[in-house]
């Protein structure tokens, strides 16, 4: 009696985060606040956690504007790009070290974006 054998595939999965994730942001009420800088509840998207110092703001929606401590990398911030609509932005905007680390893809945006796209008022 021949033997027959069958191929079964096998899922991978992730483990679970142990950080918290990032809640969306669904009504005007769920307005986020400025709390205290708490690495723990940040990563990068390499999965690894965000020093306390480099943390400039923090919201209570978990995003964060976080500088980029790396040699010679700097960005212009999305926002004001998109707002300017120049081909020659490069020239008018200043460089920036800071990005979003909640946004998806963590894009370059400065603190004056950063608070105006996350509903922020001083």
């Amino acid at each position: 009696m021949p033997l027959i054998l069958k191929k079964i595939k096998v899922k991978r999965t992730k483990p679970p985060s142990p950080l918290k994730s990032v809640p969306a942001m669904n009504a005007p009420s769920d307005r986020p606040t400025v709390v205290s800088a708490d690495a723990d509840q940040l990563l990068r998207l390499d999965n690894s956690t965000i020093s306390k110092d480099n943390i400039v703001k923090q919201l209570s929606n978990g995003h964060a504007l976080v500088l980029l401590k790396r040699t010679r990398v700097k960005g212009f911030c999305v926002s004001c790009i998109r707002s300017m609509q120049d081909p020659e932005y490069k020239k008018k905007l200043n460089k920036i070290i800071t990005y979003c680390s909640g946004c998806p893809g963590g894009q370059w945006i400065c603190e004056a974006c950063f608070d105006s796209s996350h509903d922020i008022k001083n």
